[in-house]
């Protein structure tokens, strides 16, 4: 069944794309496409954000929502903020940083078990709520979740004209590009370096 909140998008697509009757693309196709141009669009912004709150595991690591993409803050249950620690950070003071043991949360590593897994430092017992972590996420699938439905309308275009080798595909996607650029004033293209600024909190 095709999804309602698209329906905008759809007939902008089509009437670039000259299918105004579905003849090429039908609702389905169309909405495959419109969830990854959104995906796309969240993971480049960084405007989805969600949260939840971390209860203590049984040996220190637990798994992230499946929405997760990478962390933005810690707040601990004293309503400070917690570092997000480096695996590499700790290593220099503790060598075997995962045998660390305590009674309260120092910070948390997110780039050490793999992507999507929360390990707590130091580990304490299991079953503590220790604070809630603030991440920037996916959308949920089939819902527009941005205002910015510009850069996903610029996507979709990049799809359907890539999928058919079309010489306009990169146009669209460096429209994408700059559409998602106002928002994060970053330079992202196809034929640039990324300038995105990274950090750790210590």
């Amino acid at each position: 069944m095709p999804v309602s909140s698209f329906q905008e998008i759809r007939d902008k697509v089509r009437r670039a794309i000259r299918d105004t009757n579905g003849l090429l693309w039908d609702d389905s196709g169309l909405d495959r496409i419109i969830n990854e141009a959104q995906r796309e669009y969240s993971i480049l912004s960084g405007s989805l954000v969600g949260s939840y709150d971390i209860e203590s595991p049984e040996g220190g690591v637990s798994d992230a929502p499946g929405d997760f993409i990478e962390p933005i803050k810690f707040i601990g249950s004293d309503n400070f903020e917690k570092p997000l620690y480096s695996w590499k950070y700790l290593h220099v003071r503790y060598p075997d940083f995962r045998a660390i043991t305590g009674t309260e949360i120092d910070g948390i590593i997110t780039d050490f078990d793999g992507y999507g897994k929360i390990r707590l430092f130091p580990i304490i017992p299991a079953g503590v709520q220790v604070g809630r972590l603030y991440y920037k996420r996916l959308p949920v699938l089939n819902v527009i979740e941005t205002t910015n439905t510009e850069a996903i309308e610029m996507h979709s275009l990049f799809q359907v004209f890539l999928l058919s080798d079309h010489r306009s595909a990169e146009s669209y996607f460096n429209r994408f590009i700059e559409s998602v650029n106002k928002e994060s004033s970053v330079q992202r293209g196809l034929k640039t370096n990324s300038h995105i600024r990274r950090g750790r909190f210590f």
